[in-house]
């Protein structure tokens, strides 16, 4: 019976453990707990097919719950029976159930190697370690994406994330991640909040107040979302994923082209990924 899970942190302040790690009495069954379709995919050929095919006798089984990984782990420790050995979850969440006791502390310069120039992994990771109970692995984008063909006539292609907040020029559903990471900090810098102010703001309760309050001004066209969008179709106007979702899910409909598109006054290409901790604020994708 395992106690505690090691966790992977994805996010914007992603991550991803760099491989596949486990407790000492853990036996040769491997659960590991990530998002599903193509990321999930990549994962394990880059981490569990070479961890399996080094160590004969391994195996892996997959879960697809990091979204409900809280509440998940929370009911395995009442229980007494947690059964997940590594977790990907984002940033936030790590440090919830860090913070719970619900995951292992690591040490991060015994558990992981040193650089190719000896550099011990504290220093590698830096600022993204901001957790106790797990190892910073990937950074990623969070995009929006829009359907052009139900742009309305005579209005502008969207530049910016605040296009999902005017209904007026672009009517219509949007679908957002049923979660507050991303749409906090978005409804913010929305309502005339500077980048720089957002987590300052977002500390009082007048300005988690102020938040709500412009997310409510769109949610009787809102459609939430539990992340990962991939397996959703295009049906509302706009919608908010990660970058390979929006790609899988837009070249099924002949709409994977994309450009180069700005948002919060950066221009980045969008089939470039690119992300820090705490939460980034996201670039705006917008299919041609």
């Amino acid at each position: 019976m395992r106690l505690k899970t090691l966790l992977l942190s994805t996010g914007a302040a992603a991550s991803m453990a760099t491989g596949a790690f486990a407790e000492a009495h853990m036996g040769n069954d491997m659960t590991i707990v990530s998002w599903g379709g193509a990321y999930q995919e990549s994962q394990r050929k880059a981490y569990a097919d070479p961890y399996m095919a080094n160590n004969d006798g391994v195996t892996v089984v997959w879960d697809e719950s990091s979204n409900e990984a809280v509440a998940k782990l929370r009911a395995m420790n009442e229980a007494g029976n947690v059964t997940w050995d590594l977790v990907d979850v984002v940033a936030s969440d790590a440090i919830r159930l860090c913070d719970e006791g619900l995951a292992m502390e690591i040490d991060a310069d015994e558990l992981l190697a040193e650089g190719d120039d000896g550099t011990p992994a504290s220093e590698d990771f830096g600022d993204l370690l901001v957790s106790d109970c797990f190892i910073p692995q990937i950074v990623y984008s969070t995009t929006a994406a829009y359907r052009p063909d139900l742009l309305p006539e005579g209005a502008p292609k969207p530049e910016s994330i605040c296009a999902m907040f005017d209904t007026e020029t672009y009517p219509g559903n949007r679908a957002l991640e049923k979660r507050p990471i991303n749409n906090l900090e978005w409804a913010l810098i929305c309502d005339g909040v500077a980048k720089e102010d957002v987590y300052d703001v977002l500390e009082t309760e007048e300005g988690q107040d102020q938040a709500f309050a412009k997310l409510d001004t769109i949610k009787d066209q809102t459609v939430w979302c539990p992340p990962p969008l991939s397996r959703r179709s295009f049906s509302p106007m706009a919608k908010s994923s990660w970058v390979r979702p929006i790609t899988v899910a837009g070249s099924r409909l002949s709409k994977s082209r994309t450009r180069t598109s700005r948002c919060c006054g950066t221009r980045r290409s969008s089939t470039s990924t690119a992300g820090s901790f705490p939460p980034v604020f996201p670039k705006s994708v917008w299919p041609a």
